[in-house]
């Protein structure tokens, strides 16, 4: 609930489970007064972009419901001209956020720990950037001969420029031409 600055879990029956208003970090706890996005793991952890401070947030969900202060495991503050833009799971359950204004996206591990960022591919065979990060998610199988495999693949979209649409692409796999930094 961005207008109320928090984070609310309900069933899907309408009653509402648990509330998070405030999380706390290296001893800091920190007011949620703007909520962007947000996106949960099967393992009770979610992760959310506070507006606010544009940082990237992995809590633990309180034990008890009727705590409204979250634990994080992580916290990563961008900087401007840094905008945290979207948040999704790759098949690993590692944390991807887009940066709008930086056009590239961030990578977490499951924890939320900050691993490196992508920009694009500077390669001559597939140049491409992400110009308008506004998503991105998973595809968790993939279907050959008959066989069911894990699929490794991140889809992104963009609303902008010449990769409008969904895309697809291997995190790594264009060594050579595939702008990260760590």
């Amino acid at each position: 609930d961005d207008y109320e600055g928090k984070l609310v879990d309900i069933h899907r029956n309408g009653e509402v489970a648990q509330t998070i208003t405030h999380y706390s970090y290296g001893g800091v706890t920190y007011r949620l007064s703007n909520p962007v996005k947000v996106q949960t793991q099967d393992n009770g952890k979610v992760g959310f972009i506070d507006g606010t401070r544009n940082a990237f947030v992995v809590v633990t969900r309180p034990t008890i419901l009727s705590n409204t202060t979250a634990v994080a495991s992580y916290c990563s503050v961008f900087d401007p001209p840094s905008k945290l833009s979207c948040i999704g799971l790759d098949v690993n359950n590692e944390w991807w956020v887009g940066d709008e204004t930086q056009k590239m996206y961030h990578h977490f591990t499951s924890n939320g720990q900050y691993v490196c960022s992508y920009s694009g591919s500077t390669s001559n065979l597939y140049p491409f950037t992400f110009d308008s990060p506004v998503s991105v998610s998973k595809a968790p199988y993939f279907v050959q001969n008959g066989s069911i495999y894990r699929s490794l693949y991140v889809y992104t979209s963009d609303l902008w420029g010449d990769n409008t649409g969904m895309r697809a692409f291997l995190p790594g796999a264009d060594g050579r031409g595939f702008a990260w930094t760590a």
